[in-house]
């Protein structure tokens, strides 16, 4: 019943490609808090909902700069770290980590 975890979820699977998917489990999770806790999603949620449905890849890369609250809510996150680099460490001739 955690519903940054479920954006988590929706944002991975949207960045996938994985449209139809994620927009499913938006559907799933929307109605998991409705009948469990008797709430309807966070505003949050809703605007990443909006963003996949819209397929706004843009945004789902993270370039988030049209938000007007500035949220994180559509760029997995860990709440302490920046999300990992694509680029690979550099190794040294032995193939250790430099």
């Amino acid at each position: 019943m955690c519903e940054e975890a479920h954006r988590q979820v929706i944002w991975c699977l949207a960045a996938l490609g994985q449209r139809s998917n994620a927009l499913r489990h938006y559907e799933v999770a929307r109605q998991l808090f409705a009948d469990e806790l008797g709430v309807d999603l966070e505003a949050e949620t809703a605007r990443l909902r909006s963003v996949v449905g819209e397929g706004n890849i843009d945004v789902l890369q993270g370039r988030r700069d049209h938000l007007t609250d500035g949220s994180d809510a559509l760029r997995p996150h860990d709440g302490q770290h920046e999300p990992a680099s694509a680029t690979p460490p550099a190794r040294n001739q032995s193939g250790l980590l430099s």
